[in-house]
Parts: structure tokens; C-alpha cells; sequence
């Protein structure tokens, strides 16, 4: 029981003590139910961060416990909100948490003009000890399908830019090998660096 209350509160702690991405709500915390709601600023169930103290334990995503709705709290009141219906959650710190199907994505950087970059901590079990590995994916665009950061999948997102091609290849063979590395020069993720030179 120790143990899993420990876990749980690495995974809490990992979705407060995020990268703050640019927010397009400044000051509030809300749900956008779809793309259009998040192009267009307009949150669901939202709520001032300055003004209230409820939203500092606002939302319950129920990971742990394998639920396919997330509760939110607040005014002496709880709401169901199915996670497959939802396309985004907003968090008072900036940060913007994306869903697709059920499951949830911490947004780590929006490049304009190249990738969206996200993240994901899951659970693993390795000889009676139980750790948090942080898997990283991507989308081509802030409404697009995201996929894992792989190599194959990045080609296949352009399959015509040849010359994007080659750089991720001589990267991987020659350079940094490791596709979620951050350039501190650029400011931003390896991968964005090296899409942006392709063009």
C-alpha cells in the first residue's frame, strides 16, 4: 500500500511540474471538448486560477485506477466527463494535457511550424519495483493524431521530404541518436531543430 501511494504521487507531481507551453486561456483552468474550443479559447467548466482556491485539486484523471472518465470538482459538486470526449484540459499553470482516446498526453512543446511534442509517464514493473518511464510522441499539427516518437514515424509523416529524412538518419547514425534530446541553443526539441532545417 506504501508503494502505491508513493507511485501516485511521483505521477501527481509529474503533471504539475511540467514544461509551460504557451496557454491560450491565460489565468484560467478548463476542459476544451473539442479543437474548435481550443482554437477558439472557449473552456468548459472553467474556472479563474487568481480568483479560487477549489481548482488547485480541480480534476481527478483516475489513471490508477483504470476509469474511463476523469471527475471534475468543484462548487460542492462532482462532474463525469468521459475521456474519449474530450479533446483537451488546461491546467493553471499553463500546462495542456491532450486526450485521444480515453488516454492522456502532457503537451511538452508546440513549435509553430513543426511538431507538436508530447509526453506520457507509465508504470513498469522491473524485478519487485515498480518505476516511471517517460514515453514521448508527437502530432504534425495541434489537432492531429499523435503517434510515438519513433523514426519510422517521422518519415512516414513526410514521407516526401527527402531531405528531413536524411538528416534524421545521419543524426541517429552520426550526432545525438536520441530523438527526445532538448537543444538548449535552439530552445527547443532535437526533432523540431532538424524538421525546421528541412525546409
Amino acid at each position: 500500500m506504501k508503494k502505491r501511494k508513493y507511485i501516485s504521487a511521483v505521477l501527481l507531481a509529474s503533471i504539475f511540474l511540467i514544461t509551460k507551453p504557451d496557454s491560450t486561456v491565460q489565468g484560467q483552468t478548463g476542459v476544451f471538448l473539442t479543437y474548435a474550443d481550443y482554437k477558439n479559447g472557449n473552456l468548459c467548466y472553467g474556472d479563474d486560477c487568481y480568483l479560487n482556491d477549489f481548482h488547485k485539486g480541480k480534476f481527478r484523471f483516475n489513471e490508477l485506477l483504470g476509469k474511463k472518465y476523469l471527475t471534475i470538482i468543484g462548487n460542492y459538486e462532482k462532474i463525469k466527463l468521459d475521456k474519449e470526449k474530450i479533446f483537451a484540459i488546461q491546467l493553471c499553470n499553463g500546462a495542456l494535457i491532450r486526450f485521444q482516446k480515453g488516454q492522456l498526453y502532457m503537451l511538452a512543446e508546440a513549435e509553430e511550424g513543426a511538431f507538436n511534442i508530447y509526453y506520457k509517464e507509465e508504470m513498469k514493473a522491473e524485478n519487485k519495483t515498480i518505476y516511471l518511464v517517460r514515453n514521448y510522441f508527437f502530432s504534425t499539427k495541434p489537432e492531429g493524431q499523435i503517434l510515438p516518437l519513433t523514426l519510422e514515424n517521422l518519415i512516414g509523416a513526410y514521407p516526401e521530404n527527402l531531405k528531413f529524412h536524411r538528416l534524421l538518419y545521419y543524426d541517429s547514425t552520426y550526432g545525438d541518436n536520441d530523438l527526445t534530446s532538448y537543444d538548449s541553443q535552439k530552445k527547443m526539441y532535437r526533432v523540431n531543430k532538424l524538421f525546421l532545417d528541412s525546409l
